[in-house]
């Protein structure tokens, strides 16, 4: 089992032990025409062949050291330039070396090209060098020549798959080994690609194709493959059963949303934020969607190669999205990713669905001078943000993050309805915020990301040993944006003692509203309360939803999955008493999502908890969380059912 990062090394250095033996075997090669130790002479028929074997045999070696490069770095423009300059200085030796009479050698053209994990892996170059010999009366000579090699895989049945590997001008290559067929399985405990070899050397037909035993722990329905031949060429190719075949021209995984229609039927809703991570996995305010059967992972692909299609309404169109950096297990963002990027467990795609969304198309072009796609880059809805004053706008909702400390501002741009958000309360200390917030993305295609280190001023003498951070994601089009409050608590010897922790309150409007908490549903519809309310035993996620509304149903509110809903009674557990809760404070009028609530106790060991959730503005046009009629229709329905998806 090799890691990427090391096989990556152990090819590129390799690919230049090669790049020495090959120009040493022309050196050598043409030497021997010079100095001819047999006594017939060497014919200009002769002289020509060793010469284009040499240069051909250079040519093979080129490919694989640019395939090399390339697979490691994603860098098109690197790869070439150091293929270029490789080959350059094999030319030059041979040029200079200790020949009778010399060679000159002339590059008129040199040609690389590869694929990444299509449904046919292809890597090629070919070659154009003019050469002369004046001491056999050579001059002008001509070398026209290419290298390739090409893997498709055309089945799997059981634990075998037939790949049809061909070489140079599409002749069959019949002499590979199982070291050079490695499957690529995605470690999801270690976050890193890992590459096996069968147990057994393949059998191969006349025509080129192998019968290759798959490595136990790769998935027969969905797998990629890597081969490399004698000479150092390298291509990969995928499958995917009923996908991955030579009759289609590109690589691609269908999504396949199965939505409750009783729910959504009617429904106008805001779209909801969806994240796509290496692994395969879907996120929708930092809960998974469930999968139906086998989920897929990205294999590490030039992210400029990404398309997505959505079918939206039964019309099936390309649409925008975004590949975002992030690290700390997708909990700190980075910003927007270079289109060199080799995708990796550090990226997401990011993109908006709603109930109108049936199916989603990942796919990608696999050729390496493939150009980014302007639905990955343009932007048509962040036209008015203004980080400079703070400002961030999608279109629907602007956003005011210019003082954390005295709140985060979200209005509605119609029928005006404004929310006002603190954050990270901390036994009863609020943060001072000592920094600006960083604009992580801004003019995004499909979000926008602030991020914001809270500071308590002196620190907090009974609750030492801790710090945190929020993330805001402001997605395009929608009346919501989503709050991401991580706090990290380190084992200490201090003491250490919880009394209050806040991770967002939410003020009232100003005007006449009723305050509601979601307590469970019932009959597939809600039931609410007026007031705090704690963890009650039985089902963990019944606190869900959260909202101020008036009697025109306009209003604010706070939406969280279940996973984030059980993240808020953490401490319950710790302390084996509720302390946990959605909390009413009348007399301050603000809501608050409070996972420690009005009890003391010590907490000395270490924990890193991210509270996740959205805050929502509805006023005229835009559904209420939960209305005041009552009913299936409102925006609870995004967190108490959504969809699950099948990939294909």
């Amino acid at each position: 089992m090799i890691i990427k990062k090391r096989r990556g090394q152990f090819e590129i250095l390799a690919a230049f032990m090669v790049l020495v033996i090959m120009t040493s075997a022309a050196i050598a090669a043409i030497n021997k025409l010079q100095d001819n130790p047999f006594k017939e002479p060497v014919t200009l028929a002769t002289t020509i062949k060793s010469v284009d074997n040499s240069l051909h045999e250079l040519l093979g070696f080129t490919a694989g050291y640019y395939g090399s490069i390339i697979k490691l770095t994603g860098n098109v423009t690197y790869a070439k330039e150091k293929t270029n300059s490789y080959f350059d200085g094999g030319l030059y030796t041979v040029a200079h070396s200790d020949i009778n009479n010399g060679i000159s050698l002339k590059l008129d053209q040199l040609s690389v090209k590869t694929t990444w994990f299509g449904v046919k892996g292809i890597t090629q170059g070919s070659l154009s060098v003019e050469y002369s010999i004046p001491s056999v009366g050579l001059t002008g000579v001509k070398y026209l020549g290419s290298a390739s090699l090409t893997a498709t895989v055309l089945e799997t049945t059981g634990d075998v798959c037939k790949v049809k590997v061909l070489g140079d001008n599409d002749e069959p290559n019949l002499s590979l080994t199982k070291d050079s067929f490695t499957f690529l399985k995605y470690d999801r405990t270690k976050t890193t690609w890992v590459y096996l070899t069968s147990k057994y050397d393949p059998m191969v037909s006349s025509l080129g194709i192998y019968s290759i035993n798959i490595p136990s722990g790769i998935n027969r329905d969905a797998y990629y493959l890597q081969v490399i031949d004698q000479r150092g060429i390298i291509v990969s190719c995928g499958y995917m059963r009923g996908v991955g075949n030579a009759n289609k021209e590109h690589t691609y995984y269908t999504y396949t949303f199965h939505w409750n229609q009783t729910l959504y039927s009617g429904l106008n809703e805001p779209p909801m934020e969806i994240e796509l991570l290496q692994d395969g996995t879907m996120r929708w305010l930092g809960q998974a969607l469930p999968v139906n059967g086998t989920q897929v992972t990205i294999p590490p692909i030039p992210v400029k190669g990404i398309h997505l299609n959505e079918t939206v309404d039964g019309v099936n169109k390309e649409v925008p999205f975004q590949i975002e950096s992030w690290g700390s297990n997708y909990q700190l963002p980075f910003g927007i990713v270079s289109n060199s990027t080799i995708f990796n467990e550090n990226c997401m795609i990011v993109f908006l669905i709603d109930h109108h969304v049936s199916q989603a198309t990942l796919w990608w072009d696999g050729s390496d001078d493939a150009v980014q796609t302007s639905y990955a880059t343009r932007n048509t809805k962040f036209t008015n943000d203004d980080p400079t004053h703070g400002k961030i706008d999608n279109g629907v909702l602007s956003l005011d993050v210019s003082n954390f400390r005295t709140g985060v501002i979200s209005t509605t741009k119609t029928s005006p309805i404004t929310s006002t958000c603190t954050f990270t309360r901390v036994n009863g200390t609020n943060p001072v915020y000592g920094s600006a917030p960083s604009y992580i993305i801004h003019h995004g295609v499909v979000r926008d990301i602030v991020q914001q280190e809270p500071e308590w001023s002196g620190g907090i003498s009974s609750s030492p040993d801790f710090y945190g951070y929020i993330v805001l994601t402001i997605p395009a089009g929608a009346n919501y944006y989503t709050y991401r409050v991580r706090l990290i608590y380190l084992p200490t010897t201090r003491s250490r003692i919880l009394s209050d922790v806040s991770v967002i309150q939410l003020k009232e409007p100003t005007g006449t509203y009723n305050q509601k908490t979601e307590d469970g549903i019932q009959g597939g519809s809600p039931k609410w309360s007026s007031g705090s309310l704690f963890f009650q035993g039985g089902t963990a996620y019944q606190h869900q939803w959260t909202e101020y509304i008036n009697s025109t149903n306009r209003g604010v509110g706070i939406i969280t999955t279940s996973s984030a809903n059980d993240l808020l009674y953490t401490f319950d557990d710790v302390i084996g008493a509720n302390t946990g809760a959605i909390s009413f404070d009348a007399s301050n009028r603000r809501i608050e999502v409070n996972p420690v609530d009005m009890l003391r106790f010590p907490f000395q060991q270490g924990d890193d908890l991210t509270w996740v959730g959205g805050v929502v503005n509805f006023s005229s046009g835009n559904l209420p969380i939960y209305p005041n009629s009552g009913g299936t229709s409102g925006l609870w329905v995004l967190v108490e059912s959504p969809p699950s998806v099948k990939v294909s």
